[in-house]
């Protein structure tokens, strides 16, 4: 029997295979992006109209991805068996059900007024043991993102990063540091942990802006459809 998971991939310029797994990062991407808003700026006024319409965009970008992944193992599910047991594109499905968890977050939002200083933590009971380990997970997490960040900027100086969709998943995680960070500040009842998140929110935003520039430019020019 053939060994197809260290089979090399090819993929036609003009086929649905273009479209794989790891696509759904936007997804996570602006999805985190949108839970972020919504602890910052509430859901209340023209803001919160901005939000949702965020979350309907998301939900189409999401509908779409999943109908072309669908498709592609009804068309050719040999191919997408290959993917799967892939050694490096085999990871990349884990990103659909993260993708479906994020997509739930933003659907909770719709229909509440959420204010800018409402967070979960404050309506469950809350153990010293839990604190504890939330405090240094998210310690570990910062230490992580430092690291991360550092490297991929020392890359990034040398030209040797170019643009993949791959980039989106500087977005998610800082979206989830961010919202971190204020769940714990809220538990510690800590205002400079809150200002903390704030503030490397406008990081988030920053990776945001630069990660969907690239997208579009990608996008028009065709060079998004040229990386698989």
């Amino acid at each position: 029997m053939e060994n197809v998971s260290h089979k090399p991939l090819t993929r036609s310029p003009l086929s649905l295979s273009i479209i794989n797994s790891n696509w759904f990062v936007i997804v996570m991407g602006f999805g985190g992006v949108l839970n972020v808003s919504a602890q910052l700026f509430s859901l209340t006024g023209s803001t919160g109209q901005w939000i949702c319409g965020g979350v309907w965009i998301n939900t189409g970008i999401f509908a779409f991805l999943l109908a072309v992944w669908l498709i592609r193992w009804v068309i050719s599910p040999a191919k997408m068996w290959q993917e799967l047991m892939h050694p490096v594109m085999g990871h990349f499905f884990a990103l659909i059900p993260i993708a479906m968890a994020i997509m739930g977050m933003n659907w909770s939002l719709m229909g509440k007024e959420v204010s800018r200083d409402s967070v979960m933590i404050k309506q469950l009971p809350i153990s010293s043991f839990a604190i504890f380990l939330g405090v240094a997970l998210w310690g570990l997490a910062g230490w992580s993102f430092l690291l991360g960040f550092v490297m991929a900027f020392r890359v990034w100086i040398q030209k040797k990063l170019p643009f993949t969709l791959s980039w989106w998943a500087f977005v998610f995680p800082v979206s989830a540091y961010v919202l971190d960070s204020r769940t714990i500040a809220a538990a510690l009842h800590t205002t400079w942990l809150t200002t903390y998140g704030d503030a490397f929110s406008v990081l988030l935003y920053l990776f945001f802006a630069i990660v969907l520039v690239n997208t579009v430019v990608a996008l028009l020019t065709g060079r998004l459809f040229r990386q698989g």
